[in-house]
């Protein structure tokens, strides 16, 4: 938008400095109405190009927002001690050939919970 010629830059280049005729204040009368027409077509390019920046910038703080709320869920699941029968539940055993498998239970999703909420 910078490189594009203001209404009044273009209105200065195309009006008839002393006109004389009726001819030249027609020219002058048409020159003006253009002018009030790119003036206001920049007003509305401008205000879409603001609110497409203003999006943009939204979208990007968003995404900022939920790159430290992943932080910090890493963080505070570094802290956990999960301890075994309080916090899991076994749901298969490996028997020793295979790894056990464990759900979370009711406790150990709440201290997971109450530990993400207090940072």
């Amino acid at each position: 938008m910078s490189n594009k010629k203001l209404a009044i830059d273009w209105l200065e280049t195309v009006l008839i400095s002393e006109p004389y005729s009726e001819e030249d204040f027609e020219h002058n009368e048409r020159c003006w109405e253009q002018a009030k027409v790119m003036e206001e077509d920049g007003k509305h390019e401008s205000y879409l190009y603001g609110h497409k920046v203003g999006f943009t910038k939204a979208k990007e703080m968003e995404k900022e927002q939920q790159n430290i709320n992943e932080e910090k869920l890493r963080e505070s699941l570094l802290t956990i001690n999960l301890i075994n029968p309080v916090h899991l539940k076994m749901v298969s055993d490996g028997r020793g050939e295979f790894p056990d498998s464990y759900n979370l239970t009711q406790k150990g999703i709440d201290d997971l919970v109450e530990t993400i909420k207090s940072r």
